[in-house]
């Protein structure tokens, strides 16, 4: 039996005792392992395919254009547009238009508009280490090493559909400039974590 037909085989099998999302999962399963996982579960070390790891980290909408009108489209060639949608959420592990979510206007802690301050009045970090020698150390903020561990946490900010910051932020204009892997950027109020703007990547 070749490793199309067993997976095909294994997937007819369990869909019968699960449930309809567990069934579409199995089922998107068996198209990406059929299509897709040649390339993409093992990558040689020569290849330029992205790991099923680094493909998790891209949105479904990503996916689902490389699929569609990218790079993968003579591969996915003969899928339907059913299964092109299931092996974009599979790999990704988030739904179709999940990353509407991670728009500001969808957020509740918005911040009263106004304009941008004086960025380079006030203190910023504006850079990865501040200085030449990467030290990351803000002397305006007046901190020194016995007061860091009394410090409090002020404000969080989660990132809707994202797993990480892969940048440091940037801070200016009493603003924090931060990027996520939901492919979003975001303007936060520095005082009090509020959101000024977002912009899709």
């Amino acid at each position: 039996m070749t490793r199309a037909s067993l997976v095909g085989f294994v997937a007819a099998v369990l869909v019968g005792t699960t449930s309809p999302v567990q069934a579409q999962a199995i089922q998107a399963l068996g198209v990406f392992e059929q299509r897709c996982g040649t390339c993409h579960t093992k990558p040689a070390a020569d290849s330029r395919a992205p790991d099923r790891d680094s493909l998790r980290q891209r949105t479904p909408e990503q996916i689902l254009d490389a699929l569609t009108t990218g790079s993968m489209k003579v591969n996915a060639e003969g899928l339907t547009d059913t299964q092109k949608r299931m092996i974009a959420e599979y790999i990704t592990e988030r739904p179709l238009g999940a990353a509407l979510a991670g728009q500001a206007s969808a957020m509740p802690n918005r911040c009263a508009a106004r304009p941008l301050g004086d960025p380079l009045a006030g203190p910023a970090w504006n850079g990865w280490g501040v200085d030449a020698g990467n030290s990351r150390y803000q002397p305006a903020a007046g901190l020194t090493p016995a007061q860091v561990p009394t410090l409090k946490l002020k404000w969080a900010f989660g990132f809707p559909n994202g797993s990480s910051a892969y940048g440091q932020p940037t801070i200016a204009g009493g603003r924090v400039f931060v990027g996520s892997d939901n492919g979003f950027v975001y303007a936060l109020g520095a005082a009090n974590g509020c959101v000024y703007w977002s912009f899709l990547a």
